[in-house]
């Protein structure tokens, strides 16, 4: 072969090696990902999208396709981050579960006793900042798979069960409720409490006090569980609560 020859086979094969970065899916008729687009910073924005949309929407109304369009990736990005739509919409939920559990955990450092603790925990929701959180968690539980939804379980007893139970153990210390009060069953009672209420503001904000002063079904809860007797929890099962490992020393 001639050396010309040799260099022009040399360019031929370098521009094949070239074009899938410009090429389409032929599957799919989507431009191929770049690989900045596989970077940490793609993942991200994709679920920065991915939870407003899920939030804003649920789960049926958003596509992959609106995800990647409001991220400004191309779909086989997402699929290269999460493998499908059940996938990206199990990370939004860790994070969503992530994102709360900091909110609490400030809400919680906020307050210095138990009535002031519970409230502040429930403004975070009932003043909408973390969206239609229920109807988020029933999709979940309609289109996950069971392994995930035992997982999504253990994050939800970490980041939401797992602080309120702190709560309640911490005010039967220090004598602000009795002590045979059942932490366990008033920590799903307070959240049963707020969910109610939650719903309540989406659907007539107007007909309720703005979140921060709404402290009276606070006070309404921890009077009732002061005045609990212990007869009153015994149907309440004694199952321990999963907390964070302590860091090794």
């Amino acid at each position: 072969m001639r050396p010309d020859a040799k260099a022009d086979d040399h360019k031929s094969r370098d521009q094949n090696v070239a074009r899938p970065h410009a090429a389409s899916d032929t599957t799919t008729g989507a431009p191929w990902s770049t690989a900045a687009e596989h970077e940490p910073v793609g993942r991200e924005r994709l679920l920065d999208e991915g939870m407003r949309l899920f939030l804003d929407h649920g789960y049926a109304a958003v596509s992959t396709r609106q995800i990647c369009g409001a991220a400004g990736v191309t779909q086989p990005s997402l699929y290269h981050h999460f493998g499908s739509k059940d996938g990206i919409y199990f990370a939004v939920l860790l994070r969503w579960f992530d994102l709360a559990l900091e909110e609490i955990e400030k809400a919680i450092a906020r307050a210095s006793d138990l009535t002031g603790r519970l409230h502040r925990v429930a403004v975070i929701f009932w003043s909408g900042q973390f969206g239609d959180y229920q109807a988020m968690q029933h999709d979940a539980i309609q289109v996950l798979p069971h392994t995930r939804l035992a997982s999504l379980g253990a994050t939800v007893n970490r980041a939401i069960i797992a602080p309120v139970v702190q709560i309640m153990e911490d005010a039967i210390l220090s004598g602000e409720l009795p002590v045979d009060a059942h932490a366990g069953g008033l920590t799903h009672l307070f959240w049963a409490l707020v969910d109610g209420i939650a719903s309540a503001y989406r659907r007539n904000r107007a007909a309720l006090p703005e979140p921060e002063a709404n402290s009276a079904p606070i006070h309404l809860f921890v009077a009732g569980a002061r005045a609990m007797e212990q007869a009153a929890f015994a149907a309440w099962p004694e199952r321990p609560i999963d907390r964070p490992a302590p860091p090794l020393a």
